[in-house]
């Protein structure tokens, strides 16, 4: 039998341990984000299959001692966040509550020459730490890594296209659409940091609505923000929510927030 069928054999027995840790690994990164109130798109996971482990042992120029313990995304993480702040944020939950053994952030803008556009994303290796992998019901998988990728809905987006037009490495991109495929890159990469500074004006009017509220200014522009400030402080609004619920009107209170 060879190396390859070897550590394909010895995968085999150990996939329903990935699948079960690929799950638990997503309901964690969930409550873990969602405890710091931030929003996600979606956090998905997934263990590597039998053929996908096989095909990259078999690929042309790889060479595995232990391909179990060198393989690291056995089981893979995505995180996708609406904001590049959020990217950032979600990095932190990461190295405070995982023990990391790779940070990868070549792809991210800052690690970037000036004339670069493309892919962007933030990929760690982890592992548990020492305190949860002693909790009982992790400690089987104390030795089990994770790849997780850490990206924007934009950075997705992009990804997603580029992959289907079946361009994975740019030296295989013909130079005739290199300079195209940069510029729209570079669009996707405005509209990511458009996106957040919107959110940021959005927040400061909010508060400068709230403020001239509070402070009993008359003259305030009609505004969503204006609106929405009004009726989180105005006092009759549990009255009010409460009325109409007892007439049978359905209340979605988290519209005001």
């Amino acid at each position: 039998m060879s190396q390859i069928d070897d550590s394909a054999t010895a995968y085999a027995k150990l996939l329903p341990d990935y699948e079960a840790f690929s799950i638990k690994m997503r309901s964690l990164i969930e409550d873990l984000v969602r405890s710091r109130s931030i929003h996600f798109q979606i956090i998905e996971s997934r263990a590597k299959t039998l053929a996908s482990f096989e095909e990259k042992v078999a690929r042309p120029g790889k060479s595995y001692t232990n391909a179990i313990d060198e393989i690291s995304d056995l089981c893979g993480c995505r995180v996708i966040t609406y904001y590049l702040e959020d990217v950032k944020l979600v990095s932190d939950i990461l190295k405070s509550e995982f023990h990391v053994l790779e940070e990868e952030l070549s792809h991210q803008p800052p690690a970037l020459q000036a004339d670069r556009f493309g892919y962007l994303s933030a990929h760690y290796v982890v592992k548990l730490n020492e305190e949860r992998a002693n909790l009982t019901e992790w400690a089987s998988y104390k030795s089990f890594r994770a790849e997780i990728q850490i990206r924007t809905v934009i950075q997705h987006a992009w990804s997603a296209v580029s992959h289907a037009l079946q361009y994975k490495a740019e030296t295989e991109v013909p130079s005739a659409l290199r300079r195209r495929l940069y510029r729209i890159a570079g669009l996707f990469e405005l509209a990511d940091e458009e996106f957040g500074s919107i959110r940021d004006q959005r927040i400061s009017l909010r508060k400068s609505a709230s403020k001239a509220i509070a402070a009993g200014e008359k003259n305030i522009s009609l505004s969503n923000a204006s609106i929405t400030e009004f009726l989180n402080s105005w006092t009759r609004r549990p009255f009010v929510i409460r009325s109409a619920q007892e007439a049978g009107f359905s209340v979605d209170q988290s519209a005001g927030e």
